[in-house]
């Protein structure tokens, strides 16, 4: 599929772009590209399908099915989109020099987010003030601009930028310091893969005060509560080191967690934490490393549970390894009735499963857990899971009778 406008689809492109939430006109030329043989009108229709449909619903199933069969690929020479949303690419990456000579091909699609860094693979492209201002000027759609450091990312929000000329050839954000000045006010997303940054996390703590997504692979406790503390996070990811693992407690004093609407953690699960998540409005929660069984337990009876979309407990890092002594009937006391996602990782499945409540669930992942048979038969009998879609039960040393049962219940469930 090539996705550069011509002439003939800049009408349809402007009505989409003038009614962004709006399915019609994307139905309209999706009709146009599948009368021409395009199989782009396949993709918006399917994924409109998929917005609009009840889940778990078998329409919905359907749909959902065309769309991952068609699969767009979003490479150019050029440039690179990803993210798609009811048919168009939410993400456009593309050098600012490459983007001002072909942008006519690009800017009447629907994009929310660019990165200037250019596509994957590429020598990292530089960005100025300049080029900056020309996106906030000439592609209007855009959301957010993501510049690329040598080993850290920040999204700014377009329209919270300052003022800035057309013409400035500073550049925006130089190896080995911060962003320029007039661009840190409007920074919403931070990630920092690594220890070894251009720059210590704490100083862009300081320097960006109004982030509002983090995330942190490689930093200390130290580091993460300062980035914490500011009052416009929503979303943080942490990976702790080693030697911090254990600092629930900690967690629970600086209060933060009660703002955020996702947080990912790979530390310990205990008591304190879980008393700190039982007061959060989060939506999505993933939880790595271990948990103690009063930790889970208290997550579970908690007030969280009926909130959360997303679930994911991801005990599989624990060194050196251990038998697994976390069970699923732990979470039967959880209200679940809203999640749509639950992925487990390092627990044993046991009969109690079927006592759980997840009427809203689509999504379900079991990777390295343990299912024995009574474990097994819940599973297959379990009113609740009955229309999940693609399910993934993998690495659970499952034997091929019981893989067999698991396809016979859902054929396109992936087994290994």
């Amino acid at each position: 599929m090539r996705w550069r406008a011509t002439e003939r689809d800049a009408g349809f492109l402007e009505s989409i772009r003038a009614a962004p939430d709006d399915d019609a006109p994307r139905l309209v030329y999706a009709d146009y590209l599948l009368e021409r043989g395009d199989r782009r009108g396949e993709l918006i229709i399917a994924q409109c399908d998929v917005a609009r449909l009840p889940k778990r619903t078998e329409a919905w199933r359907r749909a959902k099915a065309r769309e991952e069969d068609i699969r767009p690929d979003g490479r150019d020479h050029a440039w690179e989109i990803s993210d798609f949303v009811r048919g168009f690419p939410q993400t456009l990456r593309i050098a600012p020099r490459v983007l001002r000579r072909m942008h006519r091909h690009v800017a009447t699609l629907p994009f929310r987010r660019l990165g200037t860094h250019g596509r994957e693979g590429q020598t990292r492209a530089r960005s100025t003030l300049g080029d900056l201002a020309w996106i906030r000027a000439h592609m209007p759609s855009i959301e957010t601009i993501l510049l690329r450091s040598r080993s850290s990312t920040i999204a700014f929000a377009t329209r919270e930028l300052a003022a800035i000329d057309e013409e400035d050839t500073t550049e925006a954000w130089p190896d080995d310091e911060l962003p320029h000045a007039l661009l840190r006010d409007a920074a919403t997303e931070l990630i920092i893969p690594r220890a070894n940054s251009d720059l210590p996390p704490r100083v862009f703590a300081d320097a960006l005060p109004n982030l509002v997504e983090v995330m942190l692979l490689e930093a200390s406790a130290d580091e993460m509560f300062a980035f914490a503390s500011r009052p416009s996070l929503r979303k943080l990811v942490w990976v702790a080191s080693d030697d911090e693992r254990t600092i629930g407690a900690r967690i629970a004093r600086a209060g933060f967690v009660a703002q955020l609407t996702s947080l990912k953690l790979k530390l310990l699960l205990d008591a304190p934490l879980a008393e700190a998540l039982a007061k959060a409005e989060l939506e999505e929660l993933e939880l790595a490393f271990d948990a103690t069984k009063d930790g889970l337990t208290r997550l579970a009876e908690s007030a969280l549970m009926p909130k959360l979309r997303q679930l994911r407990l991801l005990f599989e890092y624990v060194r050196p390894p251990r038998p697994i002594r976390h069970r699923a009937s732990l979470l039967a006391r959880a209200d679940l009735t809203g999640l749509e996602e639950l992925r487990l990782t390092g627990i044993e499945l046991d009969a109690g499963i079927a006592q759980l409540r997840l009427p809203a669930l689509v999504k379900l992942a079991v990777r390295d857990c343990t299912i024995d048979a009574a474990a097994l038969e819940a599973l297959l009998a379990a009113p609740a899971l009955a229309d999940l879609y693609r399910p993934s039960i993998t690495h659970c040393g499952l034997d091929p009778a019981g893989e067999a049962a698991i396809l016979a219940r859902w054929p396109d469930a992936r087994v290994r």
